[in-house]
């Protein structure tokens, strides 16, 4: 996620609970005390991550009073079914629900492109700067085909050959804003009534 991500964003700023081998900080993005990952350079324009399930609505609620623009979170579909996480999706700033058509295979540590899943999931998108009565979020499908229109020739070696564990926990966007025309886009599909959200 994050090497992707810097090719849309002029900094990005990772973080999970262990280093993985790499040189992203280690810390909590939840809880208390000295482990907790700070942000060197400030508040974020974006958080975007996919966290653990089970500890999903509390990285929600930490990103929506951190981050300055947005929060997109990636996780199972499940995620917008529960009655005590209404209250976060009840919000203004609750902008986007994109589930995936197809089935989004995970696989710890590295991208199989042969794997397959049973687990649905959806990206679930906050804009934080959202105030007042708004119309109710969007629906965007990703549609079955996202996943060979958006691979790429090299992405193989980029990411399916790599053994190590890549960090999961959260991302968060720097100080750095998108260009005013970015628009959402499924890889060049754009949605002319979706502006400034992340690919």
């Amino acid at each position: 996620m994050v090497e992707v991500l810097e090719e849309y964003f002029a900094y990005v700023h990772a973080t999970d609970v262990a280093s993985y081998g790499r040189d992203y900080e280690t810390g909590s993005f939840v809880g208390e005390g000295l482990d907790v990952a700070a942000f060197p350079h400030g508040r974020p324009n974006w958080i975007i991550t996919n966290p653990p399930f089970v500890l999903a609505e509390r990285f929600v609620r930490r990103a929506l009073v951190t981050a300055l623009q947005g929060v997109a979170i990636l996780a199972r579909t499940a995620f917008i079914e529960s009655e005590t996480r209404y209250a976060i999706f009840s919000l203004p700033a609750f902008r986007l629900f994109a589930p995936f058509a197809g089935r989004l295979a995970m696989v710890k540590g590295r991208w199989d492109p042969a794997a397959s899943s049973a687990t649905s999931y959806a990206w679930f998108v906050w804009l934080t700067a959202t105030t007042g009565r708004v119309k109710p979020a969007e629906l965007v499908i990703i549609p079955p085909e996202a996943k060979r229109v958006c691979t790429r020739a090299d992405d193989i070696r980029r990411f399916a050959e790599r053994r190590q564990n890549r960090p999961s926990e959260s991302v968060a966007k720097g100080q750095n804003h998108m260009p005013q025309n970015q628009s959402l886009s499924w890889c060049g599909r754009e949605d002319s009534n979706l502006h400034e959200l992340p690919h």
